[in-house]
């Protein structure tokens, strides 16, 4: 691929890549919606406290690292709906071996990490975890 920004070709591979996929509060509002849910009940079936512990993240289908909303290799169940993290691929962050970047050079940084450059804005304070349980 030559010049200009990289196309999604919707291949599924950024949602097989490990990593978190954090969840704002829009992102469950609009997942439990979608999913004809309630909030609490989307956060108790399709989320996990993220690695770092400071956010929501969805769950992966068990024993995987894939999004448990990926159908087969590309489909996304809840494409729609998906997260902020989601639509943001490709413009704020970037997993090596995307065909979409053929050709182009991908920050190993980034690339490693898998982590999106999407953070909480300054008004907004980080959230307990939901059910009050803390691990020590």
């Amino acid at each position: 691929m030559t010049g200009g920004a990289p196309v999604c070709r919707q291949c599924g591979a950024c949602c097989r890549w490990p990593g978190d996929v954090r969840l704002t509060d829009a992102d469950i509002a609009a997942l439990a919606a979608f999913l004809g849910l309630t909030e609490p009940d989307f956060i108790a079936r399709h989320t996990r406290l993220a690695r770092d512990r400071r956010a929501l993240s969805l769950v992966e289908t068990p024993g995987t690292t894939r999004c448990e909303f990926l159908e087969g290799d590309s489909r996304c169940l809840v494409y729609p709906a998906r997260p902020e993290q989601c639509r943001g691929f490709l413009r704020t962050w970037r997993v090596a071996g995307c065909p979409a970047l053929e050709g182009q050079e991908v920050s190993t940084r980034l690339a490693r990490s898998a982590r999106p450059t999407v953070s909480r804005r300054k008004t907004e304070k980080p959230s307990a975890p939901r059910d009050g349980n803390r691990k020590a």
